[in-house]
């Protein structure tokens, strides 16, 4: 159950700011607060209900609250409210709460899971007067999962410049005139750098340049769709402006630069004889402005924009960099991210690319940021023009790999707004990066397009080049891969990397496995000794890691700067979650509170021991506090660990056919389950389902004990598994025409602690004809 939301309004107006001088409100406009997201006009209600026009650059008005987690996380309501429904909800009981609360559908958000519904609601006669209310109210029915606010939040820019700096497709050279300023794609030692530190991408660009199939939409806060070494690879109608509702981002203030930068990094059209070149200088372009209207449910809606049509997503943006505070996506940012993941490209999933972070200097962590820890995004960090750390990058076992940008003696040249002269030469900072890594995978995809999005990490980690091979932190995990804080596994080698690709074996489907501990133990303060847990995952040797998350709950710990957070695995390898650094206000106003920690330094090793199965596999968490004048609890902390396993392994096909088939509505329908390996598992208590979606929303759940299709949400059995059918024949009669989507599921909890995995199928989808 999520806890209810607590809010503070703030006492005397404030204002929000996206990249614009903050304007202040005068007395006659009812001490309502201005919020700048560009130059649009637009309306919006007043606080007594009346409609008003808004001065010119306001885009609407509202009270700033934040959240009691902190004051720096600033937020504005819209007027409307989420609300995602349980598994076990029904159409009634949903529309029993939209009745209650005069609620009306604005938008539905896709999620992953079938057997669950996601809405976005405003009240029958307008905007909801009171949205913190109506969510908490929400949230206490039982068939709620989560219920909040949509609401309109701040986050900021990776961006940092430090210094000012001056075709055949056989050879990959590029014609454009600024390539030789391109250091990050070969640097020959420009400006004292050293040559080959770049991202080795020469050689590819004989072969792949990628194609509009992959395509990278540039999350951001514009894009201008007609810039003239950009148009070449937009996708026409296909980008998405939040602030006017059309599809040209285009911005009009010469300040919002930053997408149309980042643009030009991943996918500035190449071998043009104009400008500069992208990574991928044939990809598809496409522009989200969602960081000039940054509300929850157009966050949702800019990750999965084109979701069925293949993207590669780059987010050069997060919470600000200072050090002192923690921010988390909501609930249904999420969602998007897994739904994406999950349904994107047929089902391989979608790529999302992050900015590592920019706070190094004030004692950031990328682990701080909610956004880049996320186990479904790219995070990436910053090297300079000399193989070294950029100073501002910041340090995070969630980091995936490395990219060159600013912070050496240059910086990234690139595209600009074409009022600003159509090329930058300072543009800098682990904004950079992202869009790199997101050219990269594209290049990858292009080489072998049947690449999951957990095969493009795999790629990207295997064929890291060891960067800064000098630096201390550099280790060996228990799968033999390089791994470094500062650079994940190392710098991003697209020759490796595409080469890697053309050869890769499939990974199987991902399982997870989760252990909890309660301690409520106190932490000693200023002592290095700290407190240290471990949870033994047993069974676990056949299961391979790909990541791994660490939920830490010590809420009542008044500084979480005073922490450091460490993880070691059973193979020895350790990962820094967090780390004890000075910040300005202690106690502070954020704390480890059920806060999710990510780390890929794990990738490939054994979840048990290497020694091999089933021998437990013992994962210990230290916690210790290293800045004396602050005490707290240690109250509990859970690890989940995602992989694959060659253990239980459903595959799904309707009428022997694992993707789309057409049946009559009088026609059986042969629904074949097949599992690998169960019976090692044979005996062992399991949930199982099997879920069918149909048109309209429709859901049906085949009821085992009945054995038979009932409309609803349900689980089919629970009990030993050797009740489960390893083949059954359905009836297709009585089945209203249109598309269905079957998905079969297994969780295996055998001795109601440890969670030995959660199994789903393969998705497949059938028509049913008149």
């Amino acid at each position: 159950m999520m806890r209810p939301i607590k809010l503070i309004m703030a006492s005397c107006v404030a204002v929000i700011v996206f990249l614009l001088l903050p304007h202040v409100a005068t007395a006659q406009e009812r001490q309502l607060v201005y919020w700048y997201e560009g130059d649009v006009k637009r309306h919006a209600w007043k606080a007594d209900g009346q409609y008003a026009i808004l001065p010119e650059g306001v885009n609407y008005t509202s009270h700033v609250y934040y959240t009691d987690a902190g004051m720096k996380r600033e937020m504005a309501l819209s007027g409307e409210v989420i609300v995602r429904y349980a598994a076990h909800y029904s159409q009634e009981g949903v529309a029993a709460i939209e009745g209650q609360f005069g609620l009306r559908r604005k938008g539905v958000l896709p999620l992953a899971e079938a057997n669950s519904v996601a809405y976005v609601y405003e009240a029958s006669d307008g905007p909801i007067g009171d949205p913190i209310g109506v969510a908490n109210a929400i949230r206490d029915f039982a068939t709620v999962a989560y219920s909040y606010p949509n609401w309109r939040r701040h986050v900021t820019h990776r961006a940092m410049s430090t210094v000012s700096v001056p075709s055949s497709r056989d050879t990959g050279t590029p014609n454009d005139p600024l390539f030789a300023q391109q250091w990050h794609l070969k640097n020959t030692g420009q400006g004292g750098g050293h040559v080959g530190t770049d991202i080795n991408v020469s050689d590819v660009w004989g072969t792949y340049r990628a194609t509009p199939s992959q395509t990278i939409a540039v999350v951001d806060n514009g894009l201008e769709i007609g810039h003239e070494d950009l148009k070449g690879n937009v996708l026409p109608d296909k980008s998405y402006n939040y602030l006017n509702n059309t599809t040209d981002p285009t911005p009009t203030n010469s300040k919002n630069s930053h997408g149309t930068s980042c643009a030009g990094v991943a996918a500035a059209r190449g071998f043009n004889a104009l400008g500069v070149t992208g990574v991928a200088p044939a990809a598809g372009l496409v522009g989200y402005n969602l960081l000039m209207n940054f509300t929850d449910d157009n966050g949702f809606d800019a990750m999965t924009r084109g979701w069925n049509e293949g993207r590669i997503y780059t987010n050069s943006w997060g919470p600000d960099d200072t050090g002192d505070i923690l921010d988390a996506p909501a609930p249904g940012f999420v969602d998007a991210l897994r739904f994406g993941t999950s349904k994107g490209r047929g089902g391989l999933g979608n790529i999302y690319t992050w900015a590592g972070g920019n706070g190094k200097s004030d004692g950031d962590n990328s682990n701080y940021d909610g956004y880049a820890n996320s186990r479904y995004v790219f995070a990436i960090a910053a090297s300079t023009n000399k193989d070294t750390q950029a100073y501002y990058s910041e340090d995070g076992a969630n980091i995936l790999a490395t990219a060159p940008s600013s912070g050496g003696t240059l910086n990234i040249t690139t595209t600009d707004l074409t009022q600003n002269g159509l090329y930058a030469t300072d543009f800098g900072g682990t904004s950079v990066v992202a869009p790199i890594a997101a050219g990269a995978v594209a290049l990858i995809l292009e080489a072998n397009p049947g690449l999951s999005w957990r095969d493009v990490r795999y790629v990207l980690a295997d064929s890291a080049r060891k960067n800064d091979p000098s630096d201390g932190d550099w280790a060996i995990n228990g799968a033999g891969l390089h791994v470094n804080h500062k650079y994940g596994f190392g710098a991003i080698d697209l020759s490796a990397a595409v080469n890697k690709a053309k050869t890769w074996t499939t990974l199987p489907p991902e399982t997870s496995v989760t252990v909890a501990s309660t301690l409520n133990k106190a932490i000693p303060d200023n002592n290095a000794s700290g407190v240290n847990d471990t949870v033994s995952v047993s069974g676990a040797g056949d299961t391979t890691v790909e990541f791994v998350e660490v939920y830490l709950d010590a809420p009542d710990h008044p500084c979480f700067a005073d922490l450091d957070v460490t993880l070691t695995s059973p193979s020895g390898t350790k990962s820094v979650l967090a780390n004890a650094h000075p910040i300005t206000k202690c106690p502070s106003e954020y704390a480890f509170d059920n806060w999710r920690f990510g780390s890929t330094r794990h990738l490939g090793e054994p979840a048990g021991e290497p020694a091999g199965e089933p021998a437990a596999g013992n994962w210990t968490l230290h916690v210790a506090d290293r800045i004396a004048g602050n005490i707290g609890t240690l109250k509990s902390w859970t690890l989940k660990l995602y992989g694959h396993s060659k253990g239980l392994i459903p595959k799904l096909t309707v009428n022997g056919k694992s993707l789309q088939t057409i049946v009559g509505s009088t026609d059986n329908l042969n629904i074949v389950v097949s599992l690998a390996a169960s019976q090692q598992f044979t005996g062992k208590n399991a949930d199982w389902w099997l879920y069918a979606s149909g048109p309209n929303g429709l859901q049906y759940y085949f009821n085992a004990t009945t054995w038979s299709w009932v409309s609803g949400m349900g689980l089919s059995y629970q009990g030993p598994l050797f009740n489960l059918p390893s083949s059954s024949v359905f009836s297709g009669y009585g089945l209203l025409p249109g598309n269905y989507s079957v998905t079969f599921g297994v969780d295996l909890t055998p001795d109601g602690v440890v969670d030995r995995g959660f199994f789903v199928s393969n998705t497949v989808d059938f028509t049913v004809t008149p």
